[in-house]
């Protein structure tokens, strides 16, 4: 289930996360996981999907951190940085714009 708020959303509904020791240096990256090899098979475990799942992964400080997502999931994500991102970008467009946008707060 996705929960949304003005500036923020999250997802609730995570499921077969991998919390564990990385030697990649610090990144995020976006995955399809539908590799067969056996050192994926084996992280993977007994999570059973009929279809590919998208992996988030973040690396940080020689841990890394893996959430899989399903298709619904990865798409309602999406959505909501596009958005995000127009909105923030019109709102830096415009403070640019003006004049001196930080005289009154001088």
């Amino acid at each position: 289930m996705l929960k949304h708020e003005l500036a923020h959303f999250k997802l609730d509904s995570i499921f077969a996360i991998v919390n564990q020791d990385g030697s990649r240096q610090d990144s995020f990256s976006v995955d399809i996981d539908d590799c067969p090899c056996p050192k994926c098979e084996d992280r993977r475990g007994e999570t059973v999907i009929p279809f590919s799942t998208i992996e988030i992964t973040i690396n940080s400080g020689g841990r890394e951190i893996t959430q899989r997502l399903t298709t619904g999931e990865a798409k309602e994500v999406a959505k909501w940085l596009n958005e995000y991102a127009d909105f923030v970008e019109s709102l830096n467009q415009d403070l640019h714009d003006e004049e001196n946008p930080l005289e009154e707060f001088a």
